[in-house]
């Protein structure tokens, strides 16, 4: 039986980063028709993390902070459909208890994080009224499934009658997408990691992170971990290496009664009473605390390690076309160099190795980081900039190999010109002193046909057709270079005219 008990089921988005996301200047009206604020800005306090970790994730403003952190009002919950009352239950249908009886659970808390990365989550705090370990497992379950509409919650919402001025109750039904996207209406340029258009199926279910406490260590108590390690409702089987606790690479024991267990599904703290008070009570209230701090701190520095590294390995797919002419290329360089310092800026604040002055909040977070595949992340995208570097290369040479063939195209021009230009100049001034000394020699005036002017053009002829041979073969040269620029640069398709 469970003695204590919460779910916080996260859900990861991409966001467009244009400055509009103050979410403390969103105002919204409520039932009553009054204007109430949506969101407030929150913030952690992380006992036994080091300062600077801690400072990531503060509420005030300061240069370390790599995360907003915003909380729905209690004024505002209607808006989105919640009761009002964060204890208030709500019934909850799922597509395997259409006949029977529904969850009850209580939507206690919705936060917003948007991570500087681009990276946000939307977070779902939620309780049940049973006890039992099977529901448990099997409710959290069905509350990760966004995809589907056969799992939806049933609330009593409460109406201002204004003629009649009383309250008024009516049944409001909504799935969990359908409350997520109220939530991040007043988000710019939201992405989703669910939608096959964007991401793939980079996470297809919501992720858990729980604290579940029992009255007891039961015979199930193995089953159970796995399956809540990983999410799984109690009609997945066990394999038969996993029953072991000790076995299981996921699982971390801590102390005696507590056990970490953690997949991509979740990360999850069971632990069990005790024959021992102080470490009941412990348990209840000091552990039950740094569960909503300390360790959710952690929880989610590494959550954004793993979406974060996973959409710069994204961005760097777009960004890796070579098949570019000259003006995109211009474009694609600028835009590698933003990437660039985007990476080096998410490894260099985002990432730490010992958050911690105590060795077991570090041995928790090495768990969670390792089952997250951070450290894998992190090299494939290391290996990634280089390749992505290298393309710059590419994208220098040839935009250099452009620019060089432009200015010869110029330089070529210029030359015909100067060439042209200079030799006819040359000409009519050679031959106006020319027929001005014959006419003071031989008496010729100037502009008379003689067999000494004929002589002359003759001789002025030869540099001329050298002059001529040179601007072919300059015309050629800029045919030739054009050809190649034009190649590099391809013309745009023409759209197709409508019918």
């Amino acid at each position: 039986m469970i003695c204590k008990q919460f779910v916080k089921v996260l859900f990861p988005f991409r966001y467009e980063k244009d400055g509009n996301n103050n979410l403390e200047n969103v105002i919204v009206v409520n039932e009553k028709g009054n204007e109430k604020h949506l969101f407030a800005r929150v913030g952690f306090e992380g006992a036994n993390l080091r300062k600077g970790v801690q400072g990531l994730f503060s509420a005030t403003e300061n240069v370390s902070k790599i995360v907003d952190c915003y909380c729905l009002e209690c004024d505002a919950r209607a808006y989105i459909g919640l009761p009002r009352r964060k204890d208030e239950s709500m019934l909850f249908h799922t597509r395997e208890k259409k006949e029977g009886n529904p969850y009850s659970v209580a939507v206690s808390e919705i936060a917003l994080y948007l991570f500087e990365s681009g990276v946000g989550f939307v977070e779902m705090e939620c309780g049940f009224e049973s006890q039992s370990v099977s529901d448990y497992i099997s409710c959290n379950y069905f509350l990760t499934e966004i995809k589907s509409g056969a799992n939806y919650f049933v609330a009593q919402k409460r109406v201002w009658n204004v003629e009649e001025k009383r309250e008024e109750r009516t049944e409001t039904r909504f799935t969990v997408r359908e409350l997520l996207q109220k939530v991040l209406e007043p988000v710019s340029g939201v992405k989703e990691f669910y939608s096959e258009k964007e991401w793939g199926h980079t996470q297809e279910k919501g992720i858990i992170y729980s604290y579940l406490y029992l009255e007891e260590k039961t015979e199930d108590f193995e089953r159970w971990i796995h399956n809540i390690r990983n999410n799984y409702k109690e009609t997945y089987k066990v394999l038969q290496r996993y029953k072991s606790l000790e076995e299981d690479p996921n699982v971390r024991q801590q102390f005696e009664n507590s056990y970490w267990v953690t997949s991509y599904n979740g990360t999850i703290n069971v632990s069990h009473k005790t024959d021992n008070d102080a470490t009941n009570l412990f348990f209840e209230k000091d552990f039950f605390s740094k569960m909503h701090s300390t360790y959710y701190i952690l929880f989610l520095a590494v959550l954004h390690q793993r979406f974060a590294l996973l959409k710069a390995m994204t961005e760097s797919v777009e960004i890796s076309n070579l098949n570019l002419g000259y003006e995109d290329t211009k474009r694609q360089l600028v835009q590698i160099g933003d990437y660039r310092l985007q990476v080096h800026r998410l490894k260099c604040r985002a990432f730490f190795e010992k958050p911690s002055y105590v060795q077991h909040v570090n041995d928790y977070y090495e768990l969670i980081e390792t089952s997250y595949c951070v450290d894998e992340l992190y090299s494939d995208l290391s290996m990634r900039l280089e390749e992505v570097e290298q393309i710059c290369d590419v994208y220098v040479e040839r935009i250099n190999a452009h620019e060089e063939r432009l200015s010869k195209r110029r330089n070529a021009k210029v030359e015909i010109f100067v060439s042209v230009f200079g030799t006819i100049v040359g000409l009519l001034t050679v031959l106006n002193e020319a027929w001005e000394l014959l006419e003071k020699l031989f008496g010729i005036p100037q502009g008379t046909l003689s067999v000494p002017v004929l002589v002359l053009a003759l001789f002025l002829w030869i540099p001329s057709v050298m002059v001529c041979i040179n601007v072919v073969n300059k015309v050629k040269e800029i045919k030739e270079i054009t050809r190649e620029i034009k190649r590099e640069t391809p013309v745009p398709e023409q759209k197709k005219k409508g019918k």
